[in-house]
């Protein structure tokens, strides 16, 4: 896991103030395909076909790793996700932890906030590759994540603390926005995916649902104009923008693939 962590880093870091960046550059790509060989060798020693939280929490690290490293569609990156879906699914995230008494408080909010990641990877990677997603809706009831600061959770505690209001800003209300738009894409990728020609009904209904999971938006992540923005920290306006560019997905699926 750790080393996945760092080449996430090593993938995301761009130096300050060099004056030989092709020497960072050569570098940086080497670190990258260190730490990516060594994420491989760590999976394969740990038997990831085995799922463990560490397993599974790693192999997410190295499908993100691939993820920032592909340009385009790949099915290597496609065959990975599955490996990460059914990890998950065999270890059971894709059942609301309060189904299981023996859970911590602590545990069962992290298990609701590793799924809604693991959902996320499977729509927008299913997406990209022009395939049906692999998680239905039918046959999972996690709850989505509690929107809490990552300082409002311990792991010893009792109990989780009630959800912060939503017109605050907390280091989960741009995923709990993302899980709400995603809820909506996935549905649109379910039907579009299908054999059968849908309906114009059928188009307009998804219009509903994708408009209603965009109302769902807390207030804070909502769209305004940048004009608007500029007194807004950056990682605010980058929430919006994600979140408007996911709406505009969905408009751009539907409307692709189902007769108006």
């Amino acid at each position: 896991m750790l080393f996945g962590i760092i080449c996430l880093a090593a993938i995301v870091w761009e130096p300050a103030d060099s004056r030989d960046g092709s020497a960072d550059n050569d570098q940086r790509a080497h670190q990258i395909a260190l730490f990516r060989e060594r994420t491989v060798q760590c999976l394969i020693l740990g038997e990831y076909t085995k799922p463990t939280y560490y397993g599974l929490v790693a192999m997410i690290h190295y499908v993100y790793v691939e993820f920032l490293l592909c340009r385009d569609a790949r099915e290597d990156l496609w065959f990975l996700l599955a490996l990460q879906v059914n990890m998950a699914l065999r270890m059971g995230y894709h059942r609301d932890p309060s189904h299981f008494p023996n859970i911590s408080p602590f545990h069962s909010e992290m298990r609701r906030r590793l799924w809604s990641s693991i959902n996320f990877s499977d729509v927008m990677i299913s997406c990209q590759m022009g395939m049906p997603r692999m998680i239905s809706n039918a046959g999972c009831d996690t709850a989505e994540p509690r929107n809490l600061n990552d300082s409002d959770l311990t792991s010893n505690m009792a109990e989780l603390p009630p959800a912060r209001p939503e017109t605050e800003m907390t280091t989960m209300l741009g995923l709990l926005a993302r899980g709400r738009i995603l809820k909506a894409l996935g549905t649109i990728a379910d039907l579009t995916a299908s054999a059968k020609p849908c309906s114009y009904a059928e188009v307009m209904r998804l219009d509903q649902v994708l408009h209603e999971a965009e109302a769902s938006i807390p207030q804070p992540l909502k769209t305004k104009p940048l004009a608007a923005s500029m007194t807004d920290p950056p990682v605010i306006i980058m929430a919006r923008l994600f979140t408007r560019h996911m709406f505009y997905k969905g408009k751009k699926i539907y409307n692709s693939r189902c007769p108006l």
